[in-house]
């Protein structure tokens, strides 16, 4: 947890904004808009640029939603190597995506993913359900 809340303090800005989602906040299934967690400042050409603000960025947090950080390797060294050495075991690319919640509410909506994954919990509880299939009409594998 102590690398997760100085990666917030340090590591999360240059996530906002870029066209890949990396950095994403939720609450009860909708997105949180970045002005509840980042400062907002005005830049040349009307573009809007985001300073997360981590004291925000806890209180929104701390009231009910949901973190997610994609990529997570390419931030975070030790990440990284887990990441590599995972790959070299099963013979692919192996991306880290982290969420982060501190109330047992879901993050988001039940939906279907188009590759394999793994779930690794590191803290707390949470009920995952995995099916074949969510939705009626989609194949169980792409």
């Amino acid at each position: 947890m102590d690398d997760l809340h100085a990666l917030i303090a340090t590591g999360c800005n240059p996530l906002i904004g870029h066209m890949r989602p990396y950095l994403r906040v939720v609450k009860e299934q909708q997105p949180v808009r970045e002005k509840a967690y980042c400062h907002l400042s005005k830049r040349g050409g009307g573009r809007v640029a985001a300073q997360l603000d981590p004291e925000r960025l806890c209180a929104v947090l701390d009231a009910g939603a949901t973190l997610n950080i994609n990529f997570l390797e390419e931030l975070h060294p030790a990440v990284r190597r887990f990441a590599d050495a995972t790959a070299r075991q099963v013979g692919c690319r192996v991306q880290v995506n982290l969420y982060y919640s501190t109330h047992p509410v879901p993050g988001f909506d039940p939906h279907f993913d188009t590759h394999d994954l793994s779930v690794l919990q590191l803290a707390g509880a949470k009920r995952w359900r995995m099916g074949r299939q969510i939705y009626p009409g989609r194949p169980a594998r792409w």
